[in-house]
Parts: C-alpha cells; structure tokens; sequence
C-alpha cells in the first residue's frame, strides 16, 4: 500500500489531492490489469466494460475512504444530512444496476438480494442512532446482516459475470464500501484502523506476528492432520496477483470486520483489551467452521482461532487494520503456496 504519513491533515489542499491521485492511480492499474486478464480470457464487449465501471467505481470509493480527507468529509457531510446515508448506500446499488443490465445477467431475485443486503444493515444503523462507543444489539444485528450472507454465500449467484473469483471481488468491495458508510463515517465508530498507510510498526507487527502464528500454527495443523505440505510453484505474475488480491479482497475485509468493528466494540465494551482479542479470536475461529468438510469443521476452528489472535494482537499493536491484514495475507499465501 502507500504511505500517506505525510498526508495525515486533511488540511493541506495539496495533500488532499495527492491523496487523491494515489488513490486514482491505484484503481486504474487495477482495473486495468483485471480488464487485461479479462481480455486475455475472451471477454469483452459492453459486459466487460460495465463490469470494469463497476468494479472501478467500488475500488475507488473503498481506497478513498481509506484516507483522512474523504473519511472526515463523508462523516462530516453525514452529521449534518444524515438522511443522506440511504443516497450513499442507493449508489451502491445503481453500481450493481449497471453491472447486472450491461452483463445481461438482471435477475429480480438477484437484484431483491442485493438491495436488502444493501438496505436492511442501513435501515438498523439509522433508525438507532449514533449509539455509544460500546456494542449495542443493533451492532451484532448489523454485523449479522454484513457477514452472514457473504459466509453461507448468499450473494454469491448476485455477480454471475464472468464466473470464478469474480463474485467474491465485488462482494469484498460491496461489504467494504458498505461496512465503512456505516459503521466509521455514520455511525462514527473510533479506533477502527481503516486508514490505507504503510507505517514501520505495520512492517514489524505483521512479520512479527506472522512468524509467532507460523511456530505455532505449522505444528498443530500437522498434529490435527489439518495441514500436508503441497508445495505449488507460482510465477512472479501469478504471486503478485495472489498477494494483492488476498490482501485487497481477503484480509482488508475480514480484518475490518473481526479487529475494526467487533474487536474494537468489544474493547470499548469491556474495557478489556485481552477479552475482547480472545471473543474477537474465537469468533473468528467461528466463522470458519463452514469452511471444507466435515462441517462444522472442528480442525479448521482451532487454527482460525489461534490465527485470530495473532492478527488482533497487530491490530492492537499498531492500532491498525494493515498490520493485521500483513499477517493475514503472509498466512493466507504461505496456506496455498505449500500447503492444503
């Protein structure tokens, strides 16, 4: 990711711009490069650029709010018009309008699931308020409603062009933009993490805390029969999509969800930092069990657990999302580059 210590204050107009073309540069290598592969695959026509204008508009909504500037601009313009909330989630849905039409893939019962997964979470935020710096029933409701259809897939048969990866990207993106419209810029949540700089104490709390899960992590998937090395070699291009699709659509999504929201809720709950990691943790663990067969899947909790708490202690470390997601990513890679 970039660095944008220097661009800390949104007070600078010259920063703000800055921010603002890194974060455009961004989205057009990316969508450019998924518009190539696209290609390549034998894809294109109007499917393929309504696509890619989809997929931009979400990636560039979800790099900009992870700077400081558009952050406290959206926060800011929702305290005065609140109401405005439901314009911001509504074009997060005419985004996936112009996918589904320009695709040919409009289905009423995909386009049904998207506006409630879209409107339902909104609707509960708005209609309780700010609410405190504490978990509420309508937090885990919310994050019931953000989480749950994504894990069981729900949403999935939503994206149906082109098939592959490409559901999960945009419901990364979907749950992303949505998760930070909510809970950090509406609801003001503090402390989450949710900013797109690469510091030193994310280097080091990522490495660190990713060869402390490895020491420990290597050996009880082997002793559980878990793991078995399969080693798969990988071209640089192929590793280089691989890590920063895991990083963008894995790891930044599901340590928003686990260390930004519910770890962090928990905390101010608790007062406990230690209790919420280990909640936190386990109920990561929890979101696993449906992963592989038998389910639940018993062998898989107990490694997610432990993983959990190694990325929550580099979200409290560095008092960041991109530390955890550096552990998250290296855990991730090292699972499906020499192991299965």
């Amino acid at each position: 990711m970039y660095n944008t210590d220097s661009l800390s204050s949104n007070t600078h107009p010259r920063s703000a711009q800055a921010t603002i073309i890194i974060c455009v540069c961004l989205t057009l290598l990316l969508a450019l490069g998924a518009a190539y592969l696209g290609l390549r695959a034998g894809y294109g026509g109007i499917p393929l650029i309504a696509t890619m204008v989809t997929f931009a508009s979400l990636l560039l909504s979800y790099f900009l709010l992870g700077t400081v500037s558009a952050a406290d601009k959206l926060s800011a313009y929702l305290t005065a018009k609140p109401k405005s909330l439901f314009a911001i989630t509504s074009a997060l849905f005419l985004l996936y309008l112009i996918y589904a039409v320009g695709t040919n893939t409009f289905q009423l019962a995909s386009a049904v699931k998207i506006l409630a997964y879209i409107f339902a979470p909104t609707a509960v935020i708005f209609f309780a308020g700010r609410g405190p710096q504490s978990l509420t029933w309508q937090d885990v409701l919310v994050i019931s409603m953000l989480w749950l259809p994504l894990d069981f897939r729900w949403t999935m048969d939503s994206w149906r062009w082109p098939r592959g990866q490409a559901a999960y990207a945009f419901n990364s993106l979907l749950v992303v933009n949505l998760g930070v419209a909510l809970f950090i810029s509406y609801r003001k949540l503090e402390d989450a993490g949710y900013r797109f700089r690469l510091r030193q104490v994310d280097i080091r709390e990522g490495l660190f805390n990713f060869f402390l899960f490895a020491a420990i992590g290597l050996p009880l998937g082997y002793a559980l029969n878990f793991i078995a090395y399969n080693h798969r070699a990988l071209s640089i291009v192929a590793f280089l999509l691989s890590v920063s699709g895991i990083f963008l659509f894995i790891a930044i999504p599901e340590e928003l969800l686990f260390r930004g929201i519910i770890q962090n809720l928990l905390q101010k709950t608790f007062k406990r930092p230690y209790v919420a990691l280990i909640i936190s943790a386990l109920i990561f663990g929890a979101a696993h069990l449906n992963n592989g067969q038998p389910q639940p899947n018993w062998r898989y909790f107990l490694p997610a657990s432990i993983a959990g708490v190694f990325y929550g202690l580099a979200f409290m470390r560095a008092r960041s999302l991109i530390a955890p997601a550096i552990v998250h990513t290296l855990v991730d890679m090292l699972w499906g580059a020499f192991f299965r």
